[in-house]
């Protein structure tokens, strides 16, 4: 399988693998924290509605030659995102809000995302670096990096949403 059809795959797998863990939460379950310094379901969707949203626009950016192999950084990536006993805290410019509360319009928000990074697969050289937004503690990427730092990073927001689904649904029956 080549480069453009596997991150396409992943992008649309991550997607609805997502988008159904969105769905699954009752309205007041969706908005409820498992503990006061947990994030809700609904906070966790914005979260990657801000990021996803800056990463559509940072994608469509020119780029420029890489000075490196264009995937050098992505085991790195893969790791830390993969890791849930490491916890990451959100810089500020992509902390939820607590302002978007309305489910089906953070599933839609997502969906139209991610239909938005899917598309720049075809559109752009995946290999080009994106310089003019470094990532805050990885420096500059690929738009090869990005997309899979994209697909890692939901990927752990996915594992955390089934947590808090299994923590707030098991509160609800007691």
């Amino acid at each position: 399988m080549d480069t453009i059809a596997s991150i396409q795959k992943d992008l649309q797998a991550v997607t609805e693998k997502l988008i159904q863990l969105l769905q699954s939460f009752t309205p007041d379950a969706f908005t409820k924290r498992p503990a006061e310094q947990n994030w809700s379901a609904a906070e966790v969707a914005e979260h990657l509605l801000i990021v996803n949203k800056n990463l559509s626009y940072v994608l469509k950016l020119d780029g420029a030659t890489p000075d490196r192999d264009p995937d050098k950084k992505l085991a790195v990536i893969k790791e830390a995102l993969s890791d849930r006993t490491m916890k990451i805290v959100a810089p500020e410019s992509v902390k939820p809000t607590g302002t978007v509360q309305n489910q089906q319009e953070l599933v839609d928000g997502l969906q139209y995302c991610m239909q938005q990074i899917s598309r720049v697969v075809g559109e752009k050289d995946l290999y080009e670096l994106c310089e003019q937004y470094p990532h805050p503690r990885l420096g500059r990427l690929t738009r090869f990096e990005w997309l899979y730092f994209i697909i890692y990073h939901t990927e752990r927001h996915c594992s955390q949403l089934a947590d808090i689904y299994s923590e707030v649904e098991a509160s609800a029956s007691i």
